[in-house]
């Protein structure tokens, strides 16, 4: 176990700010997405080839990009919360020295 831990709360914010840009980034990119799909369905891209990219795009590439947007809303969630432990472990700490 370390000796030293040490965390820059700054940064743990703007880490976690990030993330949570990063998944809105892929809610809009799974809406593109879809309006591609809404386009080929349409008629953009007739028979099976049509079909089976919006297939793929609906069936296979959105649900990829709606777990990695759930990671990094996860990732988020755990450096507030591992920030948060460690701003109550300062503090309790800083009490046994006073």
């Amino acid at each position: 176990m370390a000796d030293f831990i040490a965390m820059d709360y700054e940064k743990i914010m703007e880490m976690s700010q990030k993330c949570k840009e990063t998944a809105q980034l892929l809610v809009e990119t799974m809406r593109e997405i879809n309006q591609i799909a809404d386009q080929l369905d349409g008629g953009v891209l007739v028979g099976r080839a049509g079909q089976a990219l919006s297939n793929g795009l609906r069936g296979r590439l959105n649900p990829s990009i709606n777990r990695l947007q759930d990671k990094f809303n996860e990732i988020a969630q755990d450096l507030i919360g591992a920030m948060s432990d460690m701003r109550s472990s300062d503090s309790k700490a800083g009490g046994l020295f006073k």
